[in-house]
């Protein structure tokens, strides 16, 4: 092989083949940039990164308004600390980050029954209310968590062709 490189590249013809070569790279990098050209296998993935970035970053979104959405509209007692609340999103929020940027969601039911479980562990971790112990409030949170799941999936679907 690397005679028959060698034989072409000091041949007559070398700087015809170079300048080929040469065109062949520019063009697949403009192809590749403008996200006209994926190449993706089990080690190497080019074309991808700004549509992983692009889905990855709507996901974020999707989960903080979302989060936050969900600690404005619950019912809270009197003596609700609205610094631990916050935590608490904050919690949340960082786990769903760590969801997504491993990007292997999925809807089965083992899967989201240990997210379910995380989060119920982050609530519990961050809280001592009674009223957010309670068994209706906890199956609120698993609720939630199966829904978002779900809603993630759908933002990857949308956005993957993106």
């Amino acid at each position: 092989m690397w005679e028959a490189i060698k034989e072409v590249l000091t041949s007559s013809n070398a700087v015809i083949v170079l300048i080929f070569l040469f065109v062949i790279v520019v063009v697949a990098v403009i192809l590749i940039k403008g996200g006209y050209i994926n190449f993706d296998n089990e080690s190497l993935r080019i074309g991808y990164a700004d549509r992983e970035r692009n889905i990855i970053k709507q996901q974020q979104d999707y989960v903080w308004l979302h989060l936050q959405d969900m600690e404005a509209n619950i019912e809270k007692p009197d003596d609700y600390d609205k610094t631990l609340g916050q935590m608490i999103i904050m919690a949340m929020y960082i786990e769903y980050v760590s969801w997504i940027s491993f990007n292997h969601l999925t809807k089965s039911d083992a899967y989201i029954s240990v997210k379910q479980n995380k989060l119920v562990a982050v609530v519990n971790r961050y809280t001592v209310k009674p009223e957010f112990k309670n068994e209706e409030f906890l199956e609120f949170i698993k609720k939630d968590t199966k829904q978002t799941i779900y809603e993630l999936i759908k933002i990857r679907e949308v956005f993957k062709d993106n």
